[in-house]
């Protein structure tokens, strides 16, 4: 069982989808009458188990709560994937409970030399900036012919995103640092 973020829920349905004895139920909104089929889906035996992947755009409270039920006691054999665009579409007890991952189709790549306030501004403006997505912007820098003090750079910005300091204090840092001596 697993909670994963991603920016192409159509995308990462048509992957899982291929798995064996995988059920996918997507709407744009989950609400309390689509669990009640989700369920009966679930306690249905399949030979060697079954997968059910519950994807939306947004999650109804009514019925977070009812699959919260379900997760806590699933059928044997069965395991949940929750897709999800935001891991805060979500609610507390359920994130709680299952192990998050992220997988973004949609990177947008972005070298030293090109980066610019207006790709700081478009990070830093967003709502929720979680902390792979930050991770995952910091990789994107790596280039083997960075200064090996930019390259250090990199380093304590991953550190410092795994200590949690701020994420866009971490960014607005990461640029200064990138920009030293480029006049």
């Amino acid at each position: 069982m697993e909670i994963v973020v991603t920016d192409d829920l159509e995308r990462l349905i048509e992957e899982l989808g291929r798995e064996p004895n995988s059920e996918i139920f997507f709407r744009d909104q989950l609400k309390i009458d689509d669990l009640e089929l989700i369920r009966e889906r679930a306690y249905l035996k399949e030979k060697g188990g079954k997968k059910i992947i519950i994807a939306g755009k947004k999650y109804n409270l009514y019925f977070q709560n009812g699959l919260l039920k379900l997760l806590e006691e699933p059928p044997p054999g069965v395991d949940f994937t929750l897709l999800t665009l935001g891991k805060h579409h979500l609610i507390d007890t359920i994130r709680s409970r299952l192990p998050l991952r992220y997988r973004f189709f949609h990177r947008k790549k972005i070298t030293s030399k090109k980066w610019n306030s207006r790709d700081i501004l478009e990070l830093m403006g967003k709502k929720d900036l979680e902390k792979e997505e930050v991770k995952e912007f910091i990789y994107s820098l790596y280039r083997p012919s960075l200064e090996e003090e930019k390259l250090k750079a990199l380093g304590d910005a991953l550190q410092m995103v795994e200590l949690n300091i701020d994420r866009k204090g971490i960014i607005g840092w990461l640029y200064l640092k990138l920009e030293e001596g480029r006049g």
